[in-house]
This record gives C-alpha cells, structure tokens and sequence, in this order.
C-alpha cells in the first residue's frame, strides 16, 4: 500500500497522471509516408519513398502500458545504382508488403495538458505482396517483376523485423488524433540466391524503413 501511494504521489510531482478511467481498447486508422532502403551488402543505394497505411487496435493494460496489433500495407525498396549495356543506370526495386507489428509500450499522461505521449517496441512479419523492377535504359521506362528470369532478382518472404518508436496523441472530444514516427529494421535476408557456380559468398539486402503517420483512434466502448 505504501508503494502504490509513493508511485502516485511521484506521477503527480511530475506532471503525469495515470489513466484511472481509460478506456480498455481502441480501434482506429493511420496512414503515412514510408521512407525505406535496402541495406545491400557491397552496394550502394538511395532510399525510396512510400505509402504505409492501414488498422489497429490498442489494447489498454492497466493504467499506462498497451498493446497494439496493426495490419498495414507498406511500399518498401530502394534505388540500387549500376551498369547496363556499360551505361551507368539507377533502378528502383519496389517492394510490396502486407505487414503485422505487434507493439507494446507505454503511455503518459501530462496534467493540465493535451497531448499524450507514447513509445513503444515491438516485432513485426511483412508478407510480400509484389516486387517490381523499374528503371530508364535509352530513353525508355523498363518495368519487370523481380521473379521474371530477366531481372535476376529473386527475393524471399516473410520478412521479420523489429520497430522501435514514438507517437503523440491529442484528444477531440470522443477521438484522439495520433501522430507517429518509428524505425523498422529488417532482420531477414530478403535476397533469395541461387548458386550460380562461381563461388562467390551469397549477398545480403535487408530492409530498413523510417515510418511517419498520422492516425485516427476511437475507443470502442
């Protein structure tokens, strides 16, 4: 008892205060802007920019902890930088993915203050949906998908990774307006090798994604 009184006394010199009357889930929807590349061993590479959006539901666990399952769909790549036919040529590897975080954090709530902060960490699986090739050779836009024979590409899924991150909440009368940024770093090896002989070592890409959204929540009861 005396330890619940000590945590109380301390949220309230700070400022914070425990969501004594939160409400036990939320539903809500979010889209942003993905900013992502792909970490090629030997490679050089530029990032590409994206949409990411999608569903979520919080889950209120006790007074200031949550957990958050979401499913979004995200555009991913980058832009791989080489020669064809001796030319120098940028191509845009574009990735499509059906993603699943699961998210568990922590929230404050500031006295006599609008906004809510949050962070949180969490795993994720993002399931390919798509993976095209695009780049201009001669004057011409070329578009292949990377499981055509003439791209040699071949990239493999699921892709598991790891989210670490940060939001802001402001509250409109019943919603809460949500404005994140997180960082989703890839753990999988995407390229899927095959042994053409020489002897080489197999390379590595994985994916790497800064992710900024703006989301709408709703209690759900």
């Amino acid at each position: 008892m005396r330890k619940a009184v000590f945590v109380l006394v301390a949220l309230s010199t700070m400022g914070i205060e425990p969501a004594l009357a939160q409400t036990p889930i939320d539903i809500g929807i979010r889209g942003g802007v993905n900013l992502s590349d792909l970490d090629i061993e030997n490679e050089s590479t530029d990032a590409l920019t994206g949409f990411v959006g999608g569903g979520f539901a919080t889950f209120h666990l006790g007074q200031i902890f949550f957990l958050q399952p979401e499913v979004l769909y995200s555009q991913k790549g980058a832009t791989l930088h080489g020669l064809v036919n001796s030319r120098p040529t940028d191509v845009d590897v574009r990735l499509d993915y059906l993603e699943i975080p699961l998210l568990f954090g922590t929230e404050f709530f500031l006295r006599d203050f609008p906004i809510t902060p949050r962070l949180y960490a969490g795993p994720t699986i993002n399931f390919e949906l798509g993976c095209d090739l695009e780049a201009t050779i001669e004057g011409a836009d070329v578009s292949v998908e990377c499981s055509d024979d003439e791209s040699g590409v071949s990239t493999k899924s699921p892709d598991f990774g790891v989210i670490f991150g940060g939001a802001a909440g402001l509250g409109i009368q019943r919603f809460k307006l949500w404005l994140d940024v997180r960082y989703q770093l890839g753990l999988t090896n995407i390229d899927d090798f095959s042994d053409d002989g020489s002897g080489d070592p197999a390379p590595t890409a994985k994916n790497r994604a800064w992710q900024f959204f703006l989301g709408l929540g709703i209690p759900v009861n």
